[in-house]
């Protein structure tokens, strides 16, 4: 039909001009009439054609293309540095991308839950999220083991901000925080964020079992509205570990299921493992096995996008594997990612991250948009974002920082 129209339109303009041409010769003869006799017209010559009006060649249509990001963008007080002061310029960087889509990891709290879907309303119209909520409690610290890691938490870190308090005490207090019990350490890592004061009083007799209250963290920015909404929730400790699901239409790829999340973190080098599983690399395995059920249950049978921070993934050239069985796991139910699977990808955890170490090349590939093996063909290009630093205000002075401890990464469906 578009064509069609463009035809008519052509056909209807090349009227014009002959109609127009015509007009002023009629005009021009009429003048001549007063002031000369009417010449024969010359013939044309034997067998010449008349002149046809030269044809205009179609506009090449524009490539048309989907583009789908994951961000973990590092929301998380007290863990990671400055997210008080990142919160912004991400809403920023956000409602200036070129996506279609984009799954966030690690908005935990409220506030920034806000800003990130309210903040980015005229790019992204369309979100969900699901505010996952817990209580459970675990046994938390006895007075006797919690007494010395107060005194030298006290000495050495009264009065650092919250957001610095967890480097502090593992620097300054490492020997007393691994001398306390595995459920004296998750409680004080579910209370990352609070002042010091108030993590004690947290974890000493009992506290909470999952931090930010049990949220997941996990948000879906969309162009295009959203349907068949839901969501999962998985095995976990420590941080509540969950999926969501929303389905759009696309004008040009059409039907996509997306799915959205951000499996746990094998903390075994710096926490003593405390859910039910063994191991937090089986914790993984297990919420994988989940994630495939979920997907199996919610698909509609268009294009799925499996996104987010998996916290594994392959060896690659300067990237180092992390839990590289249940990256296989995942490849093993038909996926593949795209942008692990480039000959020389850079990583999207950095050791050269300013919110990581700010030096050198290492690190790991967590992050991915996993699609299946049959439909890789429609995958245009991939590419790796937000790793540029910006100018971010902090409580010191202004400071070019990274956006967040990891870069997103983008991939382009084609029809």
């Amino acid at each position: 039909m578009m064509a069609g129209r463009r035809g008519a339109r052509l056909v209807r303009g090349w009227m014009g001009l002959a109609l127009a041409a015509g007009l002023a010769t009629g005009l021009a003869a009429c003048a001549d009439d007063e002031e000369a006799p009417a010449q024969e017209p010359e013939a044309e010559p034997e067998g010449q054609p008349e002149a046809q009006p030269e044809a205009q060649p179609e506009p090449e249509p524009e490539p048309s293309e989907a583009r789908f990001a994951t961000y973990n963008v590092g929301l998380a007080r007290g863990f990671v540095d400055f997210a008080e002061e990142r919160a912004q310029p991400l809403a920023d960087a956000l409602a200036g991308m070129d996506a279609d889509v984009v799954c966030l990891q690690e908005v935990w709290d409220d506030d920034f839950i806000t800003l990130m879907t309210d903040g980015t309303k005229a790019n992204f119209p369309h979100s969900y999220f699901e505010k996952t909520f817990s209580d459970e409690r675990v046994a938390g610290c006895t007075d006797e083991e919690i007494a010395p890691l107060e005194a030298c938490a006290i000495k050495n870190c009264d009065g650092v901000e919250p957001g610095e308090l967890a480097g502090c005490v593992l620097g300054a207090c490492g020997e007393e925080f691994r001398a306390t019990s595995t459920e004296c350490q998750g409680c004080a890592a579910t209370q990352l964020g609070k002042p010091l004061e108030e993590i004690i009083a947290a974890c000493r007799g009992g506290g909470p079992a999952f931090s930010y209250g049990g949220h997941n963290g996990l948000v879906i920015l969309s162009r295009h509205p959203l349907s068949d909404t839901g969501h999962a929730e998985f095995v976990s400790s420590l941080v509540f570990r969950a999926a969501l699901h929303a389905t759009i239409e696309h004008p040009e790829v059409g039907k996509v299921d997306i799915y959205c999340t951000h499996l746990a973190a094998d903390l075994s080098a710096s926490i003593e493992y405390q859910g039910e599983l063994g191991s937090f690399a089986a914790e993984q395995a297990q919420e994988i096995d989940e994630m495939a059920a979920f997907i199996e249950d919610t698909q509609s049978g268009g294009l799925q996008l499996v996104m987010g921070d998996f916290n594994n993934g392959p060896a690659k050239g300067s990237c180092s594997a992390e839990l590289p069985e249940n990256f296989q796991k995942i490849l093993d139910l038909g996926y593949v990612s795209p942008y692990a699977d480039q000959a020389a990808p850079t990583c999207t955890f950095q050791e050269n991250n300013t919110l990581v170490g700010g030096e050198g090349d290492g690190g790991q590939i967590l992050d991915h948009i996993f699609v299946k093996a049959e439909a890789s063909a429609r995958v245009g290009s991939v590419s790796r974002i937000f790793d540029a630093l910006t100018t971010i205000s902090t409580g010191g002075g202004d400071r070019e920082l990274n956006l967040s401890d990891h870069f997103g990464v983008q991939v382009v469906i084609l029809p």
